[in-house]
């Protein structure tokens, strides 16, 4: 149990970490833009790790303090679903062709990140 409390944490620094570093690049990108382009981009990409990590975990059996680092840990402290449900209301007061948009966008890019990363 601590050494699994232990992965997750470890992970969640980890990907928290590597979320906001990547946050801070992406915003000055995206100046300007209606859309909260960092947010859909680290999206997609956590979809992406996830698809990575659950097929090789799976494919070479690899002992489960690796899933709970990864995918547990740092998809779940890196992916950013709360602050999406968050700036999707936003846009939905002001701009909701954008906001429906947004979330179609997240949801379909994210399953087919998921599935590429899956047969990676």
């Amino acid at each position: 149990m601590v050494k699994s409390l232990i992965c997750v944490f470890l992970g969640s620094a980890l990907g928290g970490g590597c979320r906001y570093l990547l946050g801070i690049g992406l915003k000055k990108v995206s100046e300007g833009l209606i859309m909260p382009i960092p947010t859909l981009i680290v999206n997609m990409l956590g979809c992406f790790l996830i698809g990575i990590f659950y097929s090789v975990i799976s494919k070479y059996t690899i002992n489960d303090s690796w899933r709970l680092l990864l995918v547990v840990g740092f998809c779940g402290s890196f992916t950013t679903f709360s602050t999406f449900i968050y700036e999707s209301n936003g846009l939905m007061t002001e701009h909701i062709g954008y906001a429906f948009g947004y979330m179609v966008l997240s949801v379909v890019l994210g399953l087919g990140a998921l599935w590429v990363g899956m047969k990676w």
